[in-house]
């Protein structure tokens, strides 16, 4: 992926030459095919330049348009190019010499600040308007492409990349306390617009901003849920249109002048991707290579009892090429010894080695079904409080003895915990349950952090933390997730892994029409006939063989045991960091390495199988060991 950074001085003074040089250094990963800056007064814009689809390879960026006094810079893929091209008027002919970036900036000649309404796709953007002296930026509806932004009274610096940011001039590093007490005490954290820094925002989803000097505008420019509801005579139109929107976002996100490759994990989600990807590249001649977390099988591992069975299946129908993935105990240190303040690190242990060999092989785009789970394969949760709420008792029974029945669960347990407990309210059952609402809820800080500095995260008030937990309503359940996040958390990850390797990720399963359909329909096509994710099944059908289609719940991932076997021998490791680096920590004064010694010993001494230990640094304070 390419990326963008900026710098506003709101003073009015003229920025000095070569002011955005450290951030460019800083992003030269981005770069592949090299990077350029505009700098004209107070305002500097910067882009680092990866061609990925083949109007990329004629893009110049930034762009000045000097008629208009409109200048860009841009990250950005846009599927709906027809569309745009015709309403904008512009020369069909000329349509291939156009990039996407060239569209957004007549979009914005022709809306204003209503311009991301009508863009489709992934993109991240800021317009320089010389006649009106104001900085617009935007980001895409699900934050594919991420952008994070520096604000004090003088400056607004942005950036695609929240490590680089740091690199910008008139930009200081200082924690964010408060948020560092929450991300400590819910050993997690994550924020739709805060960081772990002060004064630095990531621009939410779906969102654009304004800035001039006389002030800063920020506003949601698309709101999940918004849309008018779906509805047909028969199940079939409904399964239909879902396959045709799910085929159109692999094909249009399957636009590159290099070579695509995809994730493939064995679930309804990332399989059907996979499948439609590699069906449309075979129609071209061309074949698709797919990348599993788990490790390569041992001849004495067959025959499989794991997802590898049905990847190799698949596969092996499809005419794909499978590449597992392997992990080293280098892997794991990186990943555990990572300052997460700059890089959030969760699931990048075997993410970092699939975008590495996805790079490898040449390619520039990895495919991924991650968003499915929320968006059009969605569980159901919510569905059987609906159905009590609106007294569809008898359907609501019919569907609970179906669950039961096919997954051998008692019945009335079931009614207690998808009926019962989501119609209760939060105050009443937080006295009902108080040892399970209190599970969620704030732990105590570290044992390990200095006394100093425990002080002080004490006499801040913690972020506030959203808890979330099942509530009647398919669709508000839904939309929860949609903003819990989660996805873009993960999201924002492995575009900074990715961009070590050259690697775009994009995620057919969030595309903004998929989702506008799934938050439309009834709630019954989520979970019908004991079924969940009963719409995504029938829509997979003649995608994915009927063992991956109706499969009855998720494998054990066997990834995990090789996880776990890099824990125990990275522990070990750690523990002669902490001692070589004692005095360092110690000074940093934010917590003491000899307690940081003892709890890892500890888990040396009492292994772990929890799988999370490879994705979030154990034990809660370790983290703070490797903040720069």
């Amino acid at each position: 992926m390419s990326a963008i950074c900026g710098i506003f001085q709101l003073s009015g003074e003229p920025l000095p030459p070569h002011v955005l040089d450290p951030t460019i250094t800083a992003l030269l990963n981005y770069g592949l095919d090299g990077s350029s800056t505009w700098l004209s007064g107070e305002v500097a814009l910067g882009h680092l330049m990866t061609h990925v689809t083949a109007e990329s390879c004629v893009e110049v960026l930034p762009f000045e348009d000097s008629i208009a006094q409109l200048t860009i810079t841009a990250d950005a893929r846009l599927d709906n190019r027809e569309e745009l091209i015709s309403l904008l008027g512009i020369n069909t002919a000329a349509k291939a010499e156009t990039p996407d970036s060239q569209l957004i900036l007549k979009a914005y000649q022709r809306w204003g600040n209503e311009c991301p309404r009508y863009l489709l796709g992934d993109f991240a953007f800021a317009i320089w308007d010389q006649k009106n002296g104001s900085l617009f930026c935007a980001r895409d509806v699900m934050g594919v492409k991420p952008l994070y932004y520096f604000r004090n009274h003088t400056h607004f610096c942005f950036s695609s990349d929240l490590a680089t940011l740091h690199q910008t001039r008139f930009v200081y590093k200082k924690l964010n306390l408060a948020f560092v007490r929450t991300y400590l005490e819910y050993q997690d954290f994550y924020h739709s617009e805060l960081t772990f820094h002060e004064d630095i925002f990531r621009l939410p989803p779906a969102h654009r901003i304004k800035i001039s000097r006389s002030g800063f505008q920020s506003s949601a420019y698309w709101v999940p849920g918004e849309s008018r509801e779906v509805r047909y005579q028969h199940e079939d139109e409904y399964i239909d249109h879902l396959r045709e929107l799910v085929q159109s976002a692999v094909e249009c996100r399957l636009r590159s002048a290099f070579p695509v490759g995809s994730h493939l994990t064995g679930g309804l989600d990332s399989s059907s991707v996979a499948v439609l990807a590699a069906r449309k590249l075979r129609e071209e001649g061309k074949t698709l290579d797919v990348f599993s977390w788990a490790p390569p099988p041992k001849p004495g591992d067959y025959p499989l009892v794991d997802e590898r069975a049905i990847l190799e299946d698949i596969c092996a129908k499809e005419k794909i090429v499978l590449h597992y993935t392997t992990v080293s105990l280098d892997d794991l240190l990186i990943n555990r010894t990572a300052d997460i303040t700059s890089q959030r690190i969760k699931t990048n242990l075997f993410e970092r080695a699939v975008a590495r060999n996805a790079g490898s092989l040449g390619m520039r785009v990895l495919l991924s079904g991650w968003g499915g789970d929320e968006i059009p394969a969605f569980n159901g949760r919510g569905y059987f409080a609906e159905l009590f709420i609106r007294l569809h008792w008898a359907t609501m029974m019919q569907e609970l003895y179906a669950r039961a029945r096919l997954h051998e669960w008692n019945m009335w347990e079931g009614f207690r915990n998808s009926v019962i407990l989501p119609i209760i309210p939060d105050a009443v059952l937080s006295l009902l349950r108080p040892k399970s609402w209190q599970s969620d809820k704030r732990k105590p800080l570290p044992a390990c952090l200095q006394p100093d500095f425990a002080a002080k995260l004490s006499l801040v008030r913690p972020a506030q933390k959203e808890k979330f937990r099942e509530r009647p309503g398919v669709r508000r359940n839904q939309i929860h997730l949609l903003r819990n996040g989660h996805l873009v958390d993960r999201m924002e990850s492995w575009a900074a892994t990715g961009a070590a390797s050259g690697i775009e990720y994009r995620y057919p399963l969030v595309d903004r029409r998929i989702i506008e359909f799934c938050l439309s329909v009834p709630a019954w096509l989520y979970f019908h006939n004991g079924w969940k994710r009963y719409m995504f099944r029938k829509a997979a059908d003649g995608w994915l063989p009927s063992d991956a289609q109706w499969k009855k719940s998720k494998f054990d991932p066997a990834w995990i045991k090789v996880a776990t076997a890099l824990n125990v021998d990275a522990s070990d490791l750690l523990i002669n960091q902490m001692r070589s680096r004692r005095e360092t920590i110690f000074k940093a004064g934010m917590v003491d390495p000899d307690c940081l010694v003892k709890e890892l010993q500890q888990t040396l001494d009492h292994p772990d199988n929890d799988s999370q230990l490879t994705n979030a640094p154990e034990p809660g304070a370790l983290w703070l060991a490797f903040v720069n």
